[in-house]
């Protein structure tokens, strides 16, 4: 009885062993998955810094050249057909400029919530990696109460075998003595 006792804790041990080691192999993937989504936010996000850096260039050369307008203007004030066409490409530059500032704005939000989305899947992250950390550490306790569980049914067996031994012995000697 002790033996199917111990053989049926070690069945369930085994069995709690398999479900960790799913539960780790789980949490492994998700944890690859959220790294393999980081991954892609964080690119997303360079590129979208790249934008931007190129954004605030063009607004750079948009406003050195509505500078330059303003120059030419008082520059050329008496000739109206001249002042007239540079004030048609002051109007174009302006409504450019506009337009990158809304997208340069655009971009931004953007920015920031991909950081958000990415601060959020760092935590995410260290979350999987802290459950994944307590599971290998119950892991390896399970595995030690199994370890001790072996031991203990190897102890088992042994008395099993000496005391076979004994009523092997008892039996040869009731053999006998009935004989006598």
């Amino acid at each position: 009885m002790h033996l199917k006792e111990h053989q049926e804790i070690i069945d369930q041990l085994r069995g709690i062993v398999s479900e960790k080691t799913d539960e780790i192999s789980n949490m492994q993937m998700d944890l690859e998955n959220s790294n393999a989504k980081l991954q892609e936010k964080i690119q997303e996000l360079k590129t979208n810094e790249h934008q931007l850096f190129k954004l605030k260039e063009d607004v750079s050369e948009t406003q050195k050249k509505i500078s330059e307008i303003e120059k030419l203007k008082k520059q050329f004030k008496t000739q109206s057909l001249t002042l007239d066409k540079m004030e048609m490409e002051n109007s174009q530059l302006a409504q450019k400029l506009h337009e990158n500032l809304e997208e340069m704005k655009s971009v931004m939000k953007e920015r920031d919530s991909l950081r958000v989305v990415e601060e959020n899947l760092k935590l995410e992250r260290d979350q999987l990696k802290a459950n994944l950390q307590e599971t290998i550490v119950r892991d390896l306790e399970t595995q030690q109460e199994l370890k001790i569980a072996r031991m203990h049914l190897k102890e088992h067996q042994e008395t099993i075998d000496k005391l076979r031994e004994r009523v092997s012995e008892n039996q040869d000697k009731f053999q006998v003595f009935n004989m006598i």
